[in-house]
């Protein structure tokens, strides 16, 4: 699985250096052929990427695409971990293994040379007995932390990557949101608005805020454009009734 990750990570990054070299200074090439053409799947593929940027999809997507390479390398340590504490765990076992065989005195056997005298085994044993508690620690420790990646990977991917992913594109929209505002309002209803928006600091300044936004708003006849911040809207039409 780690293999994968990375052969992933490594093929992301030659296609980014084959845009670089194929795409990257032809973009004026790229627009008068789109402009000639009437219809088809590139081009459809463009007008939706420019959709998708006025929209602020683009923000998101890159911004979704961001958090989901942090979280690959966070999976990729995790399992990185817990294969290191299986392959000591491993090793530990087959070394203790190896250290409780029987030893036989030099020359009793034609095997003998095969195996440790007694003197030199008793002190490989003693020597592996001071550094057990070391390896069972380090086993459990990569252990730990091999699990508490994995967990902080899933937990990412079901609720901090949607967190900030919508974040993201909510920031967006009020940038988009706030531009709208400041150019429908008079010199007055700006400086009001840029004190509203100075002084956002909790639930209720943030709705003097919007609540600035859409007097503006109103006074216009565009009352829409405040419809996606006032959050308060269906709460108050709840208490009227």
């Amino acid at each position: 699985m780690l293999t994968v990750v990375l052969v992933s990570l490594a093929t992301s990054a030659v296609v980014a250096v084959a845009y670089g070299f194929v795409f990257a200074q032809r973009e004026d090439r790229i627009r008068l052929y789109l402009s000639r053409q009437g219809r088809g799947f590139v081009r459809g593929r463009y007008v939706s990427a420019f959709v998708g940027a006025v929209r602020g999809r683009a923000a998101a997507a890159d911004t979704s695409l961001l958090a989901f390479l942090v979280l690959l390398i966070v999976f990729a340590a995790g399992l990185y971990f817990q294969n290191l504490s299986l392959q000591l765990q491993s090793s530990t076992e087959t070394l203790e293994s190896i250290l409780a065989r029987p030893a036989v005195q030099a020359g009793s056997a034609p095997q003998a040379t095969e195996k440790l005298p007694e003197a030199s085994l008793a002190e490989c044993r003693a020597d592996f007995e001071r550094r057990k508690g070391v390896l069972e620690w380090a086993i459990l420790a990569g252990r730990g932390i091999g699990v508490s990646l994995l967990a902080a990977f899933f937990i990412g991917i079901l609720f901090w990557h949607p967190f900030i992913v919508m974040r993201r594109r909510f920031a967006f929209e009020l940038d988009r949101f706030t531009l709208r505002i400041q150019g429908l309002a008079s010199k007055a209803e700006l400086a009001e608005l840029a004190l509203a928006e100075s002084r956002v600091r909790d639930e209720d300044t943030l709705r003097s805020f919007v609540e600035v936004a859409r007097k503006i708003a109103s006074r216009h006849d565009v009352p829409a454009l405040v419809a996606t911040f006032d959050l308060w809207q269906a709460r108050d039409v709840t208490v009227q009734v």
